[in-house]
């Protein structure tokens, strides 16, 4: 047959700006510094949320193609 069922993984990595992204985990890692020197309160929040019905998605796939990342 050459098929077989795995789960799809949800990422946006091979859509991101690396050149941005980059830039942006210099800027946090500053930040994360001054907070460990006391000079400012660094929070993070999160956008994601939680469900009671997970999100799992699995599919079937050719084993010899790599498309579900």
């Amino acid at each position: 047959m050459g098929y077989s069922w795995k789960r799809a993984r949800l990422s946006l990595k091979m859509f991101r700006n690396q050149e941005r992204f980059d830039k942006q985990q210099q800027e946090i890692k500053s930040l994360m510094k001054l907070d460990k020197k006391d000079y400012i309160d660094l929070y993070f929040g999160d956008e994601s949320h939680f469900g009671l019905v997970p999100n799992v998605p699995y599919a079937w796939q050719n084993t010899r193609q790599k498309y579900l990342r």
